[in-house]
């Protein structure tokens, strides 16, 4: 590299045509800058402390960031006081911050409110720096300077002890590298012996989720939940097993329990109770016999309807039927008799009887009128 590339890459190179009047070389080049502050006076800006906003009172935190435009605000000596303006993300509420050199600090001058927040160096266990007027006297009064010693040696006394104890557990730990790298290692070998046995387990019962390791506290909780229907459940298996135990206990010759009665044998039933009733006297008496008959002729062509094929050809005796209507019980029960007859081979025979069997039903309960 030429002693003249040396130069311009130590940026120290100035055009032939360059004078102190232009300024920086950048500028004398046209250039607006490299950066967005030399072009628009624009910074990146950190808050220093929590805020709020005094437009919308939006809370601020600690290091948010924010696109300030930096300006010069006055000076304190020869110190530049700089003001940052900025606005809120909420609203359009403009911040201006400025710098305070005389206290070390940031004014929060316009738009935005510091949050007031206070420490004790004591507190904190920081150590307590003496101020103006302490370092004053201490560099012009003798007496004072030896007390200040003596204060600093006991405190110091105070605290000997417990920076010992902190430096003998900071030594403890160091010094036993290998026995904390044996523990640990040893921890986590048994953590995945048990990770293997649980994916394994879980392999062998077909499942396709991680299971978690045995806790009595879900166990617990477990044998605890009711989903609501356990009573039911309880009570239905409970039912079940006194009926099987009862079906053990009987003999196979035993007779079968009688059949749930349904609305064709409740038919049968109340009309063979209308017909064992007692005959009424006299002009009643007469016009009974007759609705009567005419409801047995009914029940008869309604029983012979029901029946399927061949069983149409079924001769019922029409005496049976007929006959004995003058004494009103023998005539009911024979009729009630032939009817459930009917029902029972309509019943039996299947196929398209459905209809029949309701009409024969509904005929032979026309026998109780």
């Amino acid at each position: 590299m030429s002693s003249l590339a040396a130069v311009q890459a130590d940026g120290f190179y100035y055009p032939p045509t360059w004078e102190p009047k232009h300024g920086s070389v950048s500028k004398a080049a046209g250039s607006k800058g490299s950066n967005q502050y030399e072009q628009y006076g624009v910074i990146r800006f950190e808050l220093p402390y929590n805020a709020w906003c005094e437009g919308c009172g939006r809370p601020l935190g600690k290091g948010t960031r924010f696109n300030a435009k930096k300006e010069k605000a006055g000076a304190y000596f020869t110190t530049t006081v700089w003001a940052f303006h900025m606005r809120c993300p909420s609203c359009s509420t403009e911040f201006v911050i400025k710098t305070d050199p005389k206290n070390s600090d940031y004014e929060f001058s316009a738009g935005i409110r510091r949050k007031e927040q206070h420490f004790d160096a004591e507190d904190a266990e920081a150590p307590v720096l003496a101020d103006e007027d302490t370092q004053a006297r201490l560099a012009t009064d003798p007496m004072y300077r030896l007390e200040h010693a003596d204060a600093d040696v006991r405190r110091a006394d105070a605290k000997k002890t417990r920076i010992t104890r902190l430096m003998d557990w900071s030594n403890d730990v160091r010094g036993s590298d290998y026995d904390a790298n044996a523990a640990l290692r040893r921890a986590w070998r048994g953590a995945r012996r048990e990770r293997v046995a649980l994916e394994a387990e879980a392999q062998a019962r077909g499942l396709g989720v991680e299971l978690l390791p045995h806790s009595e506290a879900d166990a617990a909780a477990a044998r605890a939940m009711d989903l609501g229907h356990s009573s039911r459940l309880r009570t239905m298996r409970a039912t079940e097993k006194s009926r099987l135990a009862a079906i053990r206990a009987s003999s196979i010759f035993a007779a079968p329990p009688p059949p749930s009665r349904g609305p064709a044998s409740r038919a049968l039933i109340v009309s063979g109770a209308a017909a064992r009733k007692p005959a009424a006297t006299g002009a009643a008496a007469a016009a009974a016999a007759a609705a009567t008959k005419q409801a047995r002729f009914q029940a008869a062509a309604a029983a012979r309807a029901a029946l399927p094929g061949s069983a149409r050809t079924l001769r019922i005796n029409a005496s049976a039927l007929v006959g004995g209507g003058g004494g009103g019980g023998g005539g009911g029960s024979t009729a009630v008799a032939v009817a459930r007859v009917a029902v029972k081979r309509a019943a039996s025979s299947g196929g398209g009887g459905g209809k029949r069997r309701r009409g024969a039903g509904e005929s032979v309960g026309a026998l109780s009128a």
